[in-house]
């Protein structure tokens, strides 16, 4: 979950800008495992109040070369 509050660019991830993590269930990497889990916890509310949105959801992957 990244903020975009200056429209174009990405500015930061409400999970370790704004100790989120310590609260919802995230990887060792500070990440949600699936985008599922993602949405879920953005729809429930849980980055109100966090930092000022939007809020776009990133998916991670690695790419063996």
């Amino acid at each position: 979950m990244v903020t975009f509050f200056a429209q174009a660019s990405p500015e930061c991830s409400p999970l370790s800008c704004n100790a989120l993590a310590e609260k919802l269930p995230v990887n060792a990497h500070c990440l949600f495992d699936s985008f599922k889990e993602a949405k879920a916890a953005l729809d429930a509310g849980e980055f109100n109040h966090s930092e000022p949105g939007p809020f776009r959801i990133f998916s991670v992957h690695s790419v063996d070369t």
